[in-house]
């Protein structure tokens, strides 16, 4: 509460139990990496659901009725006013957690598939400055086949770059078509509204007269 109380919009909780199992920990390493990685917002290593938020981003949360919320990756959209405190977990005495491999990957595939948008970008990028150099290459065996045949590339070689310019085309369609549905996707499913925090230079229709 003392966090929230300086004005953060969110305080984590992160785990810093040390006792997990070896694959465990390679796994939320691994997973925590990548995410950080292929995501714009940033996620804090090791925290888990236990989160201290303020009244008002409850409320943007709760609007959306998601069925399967990734409730990280709905403050890391909405906000970057955010801190954090470590506590450590006790080791369980009694029972097993109800949480099993299965479990732990859903979770997972669900928070990438909230989160990662830029191996898509990267990927529409990458794919653009392919077909462009494949299409300059092209050009310029035309050009030698028309100026000087003996030394245009010819069979394997301008096969190779017919291909490489058609491959990298079809790169970059299908990542025009992820980014499109990455869109739609956080368009419908994180359908946040405009949290607006300070007015600076704000003129309402009581004072246009001032603008004239």
């Amino acid at each position: 509460m003392d966090e929230i109380k300086k004005g953060y919009d969110a305080v984590y909780g992160i785990n810093t139990f040390k006792k997990d199992r070896l694959y465990l920990k390679f796994l939320r390493k691994l997973f925590y990496k990548f995410i950080n990685i292929s995501s714009s917002n940033k996620h804090p290593v090791n925290a888990n659901e236990f989160i201290c938020i303020s009244k008002k981003l409850n409320t943007q949360i709760i609007k959306n009725k998601d069925y399967y919320p990734y409730i990280r990756g709905y403050i890391g959209k909405i906000t970057g006013n955010v801190s954090h405190v470590k506590f450590q977990r006790e080791e369980r005495h009694k029972g097993k957690s109800k949480n099993s491999l299965l479990d732990l990957y859903d979770q997972a595939f669900n928070a990438i598939i909230s989160t990662v948008d830029k191996p898509f970008k990267i990927l529409t990028v990458m794919s653009g400055v392919v077909l462009i150099c494949s299409l300059f290459l092209i050009l310029y065996a035309v050009i030698l086949k028309l100026i000087n045949p003996e030394i245009a590339p010819k069979g394997i070689t301008f096969l190779t770059i017919s291909i490489l310019s058609m491959f990298s085309f079809l790169t970059l369609i299908l990542s025009i078509i992820l980014e499109y549905i990455v869109a739609l996707h956080n368009q419908i499913r994180f359908n946040l509204e405009v949290s607006i925090e300070k007015k600076i230079n704000f003129w309402t229709l009581a004072n246009k007269k001032y603008l004239l």
